[in-house]
């Protein structure tokens, strides 16, 4: 089986980083200086997906305090409405109220003398 002179990283396949740069006349010399260029090509590339990173990271953060302003607001906005408890006794008192003038409106009409 031939070999391609191929590597993976990261999922990709890349040129001239395979081997060792030993062997032959020339030590592994001369090889040297196109598999370098190919590393430095690399750490390009990742230089600028560390920096995309970092940017994405800075607007999430900022985002998050965003966020955290915006619930400290509603929390702030909400916590003087009445609570479950209030609305439901007064819901219940009011429909007492109606049942109980409803149940006594021939005597409450009797009694203002309107019947």
């Amino acid at each position: 089986m031939p070999q391609d002179n191929l590597v993976t990283l990261g999922g990709k396949r890349f040129p001239g980083l395979a081997g060792s740069g030993g062997g032959g006349d020339s030590g592994g010399t001369v090889d040297m200086e196109p598999r370098v260029a190919v590393l430095e090509t690399h750490v390009g590339h990742i230089k600028e997906d560390v920096s995309s990173i970092k940017a994405a990271s800075e607007r999430t953060r900022s985002e998050i305090t965003e966020a955290r302003i915006q619930l400290g607001k509603l929390e702030q906005g909400v916590s003087h409405l009445p609570g479950k408890g209030f609305i439901v006794i007064t819901v219940i008192a009011v429909l007492g109220i109606l049942g109980a003038l409803i149940i006594l409106q021939q005597q409450i009409q009797r009694a203002l003398g309107l019947h």
